[in-house]
């Protein structure tokens, strides 16, 4: 009952590709992949999963760059009802495909008609199949084309040259495992175990999805499985934020305490910048409120307002040694002390030209000069009151010594008096006492740094800028003193260091900041005003401690931004739209009258012990599926309670019924239909294919000899031309292809023509003195001919009736056995013993050494049995056609 077209307006892939335009590119590059391999591994998942993260900038520096390759119709067939039906015209040129030659060529049959590929285990059949099955994209797991493993290893993929025919042209087309073939091929339908189990789906109570419809439900579970990726990085970088959070300690009542606890992936950066740190002014503030809300407030305002008289004072000496130390200041102290230099040079020089070296050294130095003066002193106030000075007069004595004078003396007194009223000595006494006044002055000046120290803790509103510029005005004002003092009293002027500009109005600032505390804290007695100041401390001290943790609460909410993206990613994987494609396609494919179909190919194949039918079934997530459900039982899957032969029926029936769908005729392809199948179904499977065989073509590849004798007989008698061949090792390389039967399953016509070959072959090798090849090969030719001349029996004096390799006994052929002539049994025995008198069977006698028949004896032997087939089917036409006469009955005329 062949397969006669369902017209659909189009295909389920078809239909699929022009849904998937408006998905996310990575379910569309996700559909490409289940459609072209089958499924989706984990491979793929990680792929897909990076498609759908880049699309919403979930991209990490080291992930490679996935272009989208969406679903297109390069890959799928052509849509039912414009689609060409294909045949396969040959297969060849393989490399890297198992051991299989790489220089031979399997060609197929004529379309439509039957084509067998014989062959036993290991011959190569499964190595052509896998490459058929995976140009032509065939549903199931894609097979696995492995080089010759027992070769060097390869990385080359494997390829073959694939000649198929459209439309009555043959199209030429290079196929290469892992690129993607002509899309028409796959038209061709390939039935082998994988697409068996497909039918048979594991997921559920046998599901069977309709081909094509189980491309959604792979997707639906491809976004499940991508969901969970995403859910588990939502779920990492949710720990890593609360992880994190955990260790932050802030008052949630501050305004950063308020943006902290609701970070988001919408967070602006420039919110925590506002409020990250404070500035000096706010810092001092701090540090107010910090001293005010300590211990007793009005005892603490006592405190800090005398702090600040202690720096008021400071500042006030501050300032005054500023003013003595200032510029004009040191330079008048300069001119002082080069003033008396000079005076002083100028006396000493004066001094020098009046005392010679009769004199004391050092007379009329300053030392001397006070020595002078203070007898002057004691002369006018004392010794001689009212006389003029020095007294020279009767009875005059020295002042100093108190000796009378000589008149030597009274002339020394007189020029001494005579040099100190000189003008250069009033000069530099002048200069002299003022530079003392100088340093006087200079004596009074107080080192401040030992003042600083006393006031450090004061010190504690200012800043360390603050503070280091007051060390340094103090350092630089003591060292400047203590070079001017040196100048003055060495009279040896050195240039002093400069000082700084004057601390005095960072001092002031510093003691008006006390006041201010000392204000707060006098408030802070107040409870109501208490609480406004520990709640403004509280403000500052989290922006303080807000600016230490900045790159951390930063990356959160980098965190918050990753989350989001990978919820947006999430809600690319939602299965709703998905599900209700899947519903329609299947409303739309899958028909009662499918339903039927299957029904009734399984019946044609004999599924008789169980009751199976095809019925909606609601699958996971409200997907629509069409499932294999047994009659009599629920609750079980068909795969637990068929045997596996059943199994594979039902399968097949499911893999016929699919053929309705296709408006096309293209070739079918079977690698071992019958397996685990006993031989009557093993006949209707046979009849079945036969019967698709004539409208399309079918290529069976099997290493069942009753199958292939079952599909070699049904087509001879339905009328179908077999094109047959078989596949066998030569060397150590499977798959050589050989035209017709093997020689087991030859004709009886074949194998003479075989034979008559065989014997041109030994004649030409033949010697004078046969060697040991030539009785083997003679031995062997005779062989052949026993097995031919028992073939004889069996397929024509038994005219077929009864047959070794079939399961029936044919009674329609019973009219062909007439009988069977003496002459003809005696020629058939004659041969047959003349055949074990040859051949290896039988060991002979080592001392009779009987002759090996010569290639002429073979030749006139095949004759004979040629001869003998032609009498036996002369003799059998000539009765079948006499007529029988019908023999009187008793009491009749």
């Amino acid at each position: 009952m062949p397969s006669m077209p369902n017209v659909k307006p189009t295909s389920v892939l078809h239909e699929i590709l022009a849904w998937s335009s408006a998905r996310p590119g990575w379910q569309r590059d996700a559909l490409r992949r289940i459609v072209a391999n089958g499924g989706i591994n984990e491979a793929d998942l990680r792929e897909l999963e990076q498609i759908c993260k880049a699309k919403h900038k979930v991209t990490s520096s080291n992930a490679a760059s996935i272009v989208v390759q969406p679903l297109s119709l390069v890959n799928l067939p052509p849509a039912p009802g414009t689609g060409e039906s294909v045949s396969l015209v040959s297969i060849g040129n393989l490399k890297h495909v198992n051991r299989l030659p790489s220089d031979q060529v399997l060609p197929f049959g004529e379309s439509p008609g039957l084509t067998v590929i014989y062959g036993d285990n290991g011959s190569g059949k499964s190595g052509y199949a896998r490459v058929i099955k995976k140009a032509c994209r065939a549903r199931g797991a894609p097979p696995v084309i492995r080089s010759n493993v027992f070769a060097a290893s390869s990385a080359e993929r494997a390829s073959a040259s694939i000649e198929f025919a459209v439309a009555g042209k043959n199209v030429s087309n290079m196929w290469t495992d892992g690129v993607a073939s002509d899309p028409r091929l796959g038209n061709v339908f390939v039935f082998d175990a994988s697409s068996a189990s497909n039918y048979l789906n594991e997921d559920s109570p046998a599901v069977f999805t309709p081909h094509g419809l189980d491309v959604l439900p792979m997707l639906s579970k491809t976004c499940d499985a991508i969901r969970d990726r995403l859910q588990d990085e939502v779920k990492k970088v949710s720990a890593s934020i609360t992880g994190i959070a955990a260790n932050w300690k802030f008052d949630a009542a501050t305004r950063v305490g308020k943006l902290v606890e609701n970070l988001s992936a919408t967070t602006k950066e420039s919110d925590v910048d506002t409020l990250a740190g404070l500035d000096p002014e706010q810092t001092r503030r701090l540090q107010d409120l910090s001293e005010a809300l300590k211990a007793d407030p009005l005892q603490k305002a006592k405190e800090t307002r005398a702090a600040a008289a202690r720096l008021d004072a400071f500042a006030a000496k501050v300032a005054d040694t500023a003013g003595a130390l200032a510029v004009e200041k040191v330079e008048e102290l300069r001119l002082l002390v080069d003033e008396a230099k000079c005076a002083d040079e100028a006396a000493k020089a004066f001094a020098a030209s009046r005392f010679d070296s009769s004199f004391l050294i050092g007379t009329g130095t300053q030392v001397w000069r006070t020595l002078w003066d203070s007898a002057r002193s004691f002369s006018l106030s004392s010794a001689y009151l009212d006389q003029k000075f020095p007294f020279i007069g009767t009875a005059a004595r020295c002042v100093l010594c108190q000796q009378d004078l000589e008149s030597k003396a009274v002339q020394r007194l007189v020029a001494f008096e005579e040099f100190c009223r000189d003008k250069s000595q009033q000069i530099a006494k002048e200069s002299a006492s003022r530079l003392k006044d100088a340093k006087d002055a200079l004596a009074k000046i107080n080192t401040l740094v030992p003042e600083l120290e006393k006031l450090d803790a004061d010190l504690v509103v200012m800043t360390s800028e603050q503070r280091a510029a007051i060390a340094a005005f103090v350092n630089h004002a003591d060292e400047r003193l203590a070079v001017l003092k040196k100048n003055v009293t060495e009279q040896v002027w050195k240039v002093p260091c400069a000082i700084p500009g004057s601390a005095e109005t960072w001092i002031r600032h510093a003691s008006a900041a006390l006041e201010i505390r000392a204000k707060i804290e006098q408030s802070a007695h107040d409870q109501a005003t208490r609480e406004k100041l520990m709640q403004e401390r509280s403000d500052l001290e989290a922006r303080e401690w807000l600016v230490r943790v900045k790159t951390d609460v930063l990356e959160q909410i980098e965190r918050h931004k990753l989350i989001h993206k990978l919820k947006e990613c999430l809600k690319d994987t939602a299965t709703t739209a998905i599900t209700t494609k899947s519903t329609e396609l299947t409303k739309l494919f899958v028909t009662d009258a499918f339903a039927e179909r299957f029904q009734t190919e399984a019946k044609a194949l004999g599924l008789r012990t169980l009751e199976v039918t095809l019925k909606a079934v609601q699958g996971k997530k409200g997907e629509t599926r069409f499932g294999l459900r047994l009659e009599a039982t629920t609750g079980h899957r068909v795969a637990e309670i068929a045997s596996e032969g059943e199994q594979r029926c039902v399968a097949l029936a499911a893999f016929m019924a699919e053929l309705s769908q296709a408006s096309h005729r293209s070739s079918l392809v079977f690698d071992d239909p019958v397996s685990s199948l006993d031989h009557w179904h093993r006949e209707r499977i046979a009849n079945r294919l036969v019967d698709e065989s004539k409208i399309r073509q079918v290529i069976v590849f099997t290493h069942d000899a009753v199958f292939l004798n079952d599909l070699h007989s049904n087509a001879a008698r339905s009328g179908v031309v077999a094109d047959i061949c078989h596949l066998e090792w030569s060397g150590s390389t499977p798959g050589k292809y050989v035209k017709g039967l093997p020689w087991d399953l030859k004709t009886v016509e074949d194998r003479f023509d075989k034979l008559e070959k065989e014997q041109k072959a030994i004649a030409n090798a033949w010697n004078p003195v046969p060697n040991e090849d030539n009785i083997q090969s003679m031995r062997r030719s005779y062989s052949w001919l026993r097995a031919t001349l028992e073939r004889m029996v069996e397929k024509e004096i038994f005219s077929d009736v009864v047959f070794r390799f079939r399961s029936y006994v044919d009674i329609k052929k019973l009219d062909g056995v007439v009988g069977f002539a003496s002459s003809e049994c005696a020629e058939l025995q004659r041969l047959v013993q003349r055949c074990h008198g040859v051949t290896d069977a039988h060991d002979p006698a080592q001392a009779k050494q009987a002759a090996v028949p010569m290639p002429a004896d073979l030749a006139a032997d095949i004759a004979a049995a040629q001869k003998l087939l032609a009498d036996i089917r002369i003799r059998r036409k000539v009765t079948k056609e006499v007529p029988v006469v019908p023999q009187s009955q008793p009491g009749t005329h």
